[in-house]
């Protein structure tokens, strides 16, 4: 179940890369990882910043997978999963953002985002 699971991801990730340009994967055995873009997001206003959030929920979701719902564990694995990854990111996104606040240039253009597998 969990090879199944990890290509599941590969798979969405290889979807994810090719159709939207915010984001490149890296996959391994152990660690998802997507790149998200932010290079043209003014993190200075709220959009720019509502945004990101959408970018990494998205990035979590599709790094984390969709368990159906009547599999309560796994659906409770992927939940786990989707809030550790984004709340991972806090670091990287409060310091992207701290720079847009002070008019500095922020020296990354991209946050990455990293999932384990479980």
């Amino acid at each position: 179940m969990i090879h199944f699971v990890r290509l599941a991801a590969a798979l969405a990730l290889a979807g994810a890369a090719i159709s939207s340009p915010a984001y490149a994967a890296a996959v391994d055995t152990d660690t998802v990882r997507l790149v998200i873009r932010i290079a043209d997001l003014n993190l200075a206003n709220v959009e720019g910043r509502s945004r990101l959030a959408a970018r990494i929920d998205a990035a979590a979701t599709s790094l984390c997978g969709h368990a159906d719902q009547r599999d309560i564990p796994m659906a409770r694995q992927a939940q786990k999963c989707r809030v550790q990854t984004v709340a991972d990111t806090q670091p990287q996104v409060a310091l992207a953002v701290s720079r847009a606040m002070g008019r500095q240039q922020y020296a990354a253009n991209d946050i990455t985002i990293t999932a384990h597998a479980f």
